[in-house]
């Protein structure tokens, strides 16, 4: 199902996504953090504008934001995101604005790593 790219379907993505198993979301993650914008389009539906903003991201921008994602999925953790804001014409710089926190702990006898990690991203123009 897609879901659009805004608050509320970052959200509602979250909750389908954290309802698989532990293995499957892990799958889930790692085609996230291989291919970021593929993940975007398999899941939201984007306007025109946002679509043009992902093509214009750097493969290592892509990188980063599929390993941040990927890293808060797995630890089942917060993504939080507001819808992102419109920038007519003539266009100004935007900003995308990352906080992450958490805390995770592995326990080297069970093999498992418990807390979790989380974002919050924030639109900015300059």
């Amino acid at each position: 199902m897609l879901h659009i790219f805004d608050e509320d379907g970052l959200e509602d993505l979250m909750v389908d996504l954290y309802a698989l198993t532990d293995a499957a979301l892990l799958l889930e993650a790692k085609v996230v953090s291989s291919d970021f914008s593929g993940w975007v389009n398999n899941n939201f539906i984007l306007t025109a504008d946002q679509q043009a903003y992902l093509g214009t991201a750097s493969g290592s921008v892509l990188f980063l934001w599929g390993n941040l994602f990927a890293a808060a999925m797995v630890s089942r953790g917060t993504i939080w995101m507001p819808t992102p804001i419109s920038n007519p014409a003539p266009r100004r710089t935007k900003e995308l604005r990352h906080n992450i926190n958490g805390s995770l702990k592995y326990d080297d006898s069970s093999k498992v790593i418990t807390g979790n990690i989380n974002i919050s991203m924030d639109w900015a123009l300059l």
